[in-house]
């Protein structure tokens, strides 16, 4: 998945499948970019409501959907 396609669910919460068949739900809460640091790769981070914030790389992301 591409960050742009991910960005659109930014604030919401969701459910993400990553490839390999993990599901984390929880809050979209925060992005990282390349623009912001190149020696590492895009990452969405997922707020599990227990204020833990789970990264997860974006060519890691098989889906995501808005719950």
């Amino acid at each position: 998945m591409k960050l742009s396609e991910a960005v659109k669910y930014f604030r919401q919460q969701v459910k993400v499948t990553c490839t390999d068949g993990q599901v984390v739900t929880g809050k979209f809460d925060d992005y990282q970019s390349d623009a912001e640091s190149l020696d590492e790769p895009n990452t969405i981070g997922i707020d599990n409501g227990a204020g833990i914030i789970v990264d997860i790389p974006v060519d890691e992301v098989a889906s995501i959907a808005a719950m």
